[in-house]
């Protein structure tokens, strides 16, 4: 018989490994099926309470409402998902503050296909918060996350809005960069 810390881990194993599934089937664009895989993490692992691994479920889902072109959807998400992850950033370890940042960066993402600059603007000022804090660029939890890929992001979030000549401006500040790249990782986002 398992004792509690074993059911925690076991739990948070399970989440995990429903976070993959769901980005691999995002990957695949069996986006419904991403959808149903990061529930069921979720519900896996909403007794553990570990808010690392909440949260990047909530990314997954977050970024299969961005595949599927639903970014309003995806920037609501987003934004709800930031504010319950709010409460756990006083003591945040690395893997949160990745997990967080990188949640912020996809929001941006969305808004800026949404056509919505300032709630954009909004989520990378606080991803580049939570780099800042992070203080390097790390792949904890497979985000890819620090500095760099916030740079990375304002320059996609500036084409995106058609801000032609900011994404010009900020593109030497990324370009030749060495970049954390997680393996298995392919070249989409």
């Amino acid at each position: 018989m398992l004792d509690c810390q074993d059911q925690d881990d076991a739990r948070s194993l399970l989440g995990l490994t429903y976070q993959l599934a769901a980005t691999r089937l995002t990957k695949l664009g069996e986006t419904d099926l991403a959808w149903i895989a990061a529930d069921r993490g979720l519900s896996a692992v909403r007794p553990v309470g570990d808010p690392a691994i909440t949260g990047s479920l909530f990314r997954s889902v977050s970024h299969a409402l961005l595949s599927t072109g639903r970014y309003q959807e995806a920037v609501r998400l987003t934004t709800d998902a930031a504010d319950f992850l709010d409460q756990y950033l006083t003591d945040a370890g690395p893997e949160l503050l990745s997990v967080y940042g990188t949640l912020l960066l996809g929001g941006s993402v969305a808004a800026a296909r949404a056509n919505d600059a300032s709630t954009a603007r909004t989520l990378l000022t606080a991803a580049d918060e939570a780099a800042t804090r992070l203080g390097k660029d790390a792949n904890h939890l497979w985000t890819a996350f620090g500095p760099r890929n916030v740079a990375i992001h304002r320059v996609a979030t500036a084409g995106e809005l058609g801000n032609i000549q900011v994404a010009i401006e900020l593109g030497p500040r990324v370009a030749g960069v060495q970049l954390v790249k997680p393996s298995g990782r392919g070249a989409s986002v």
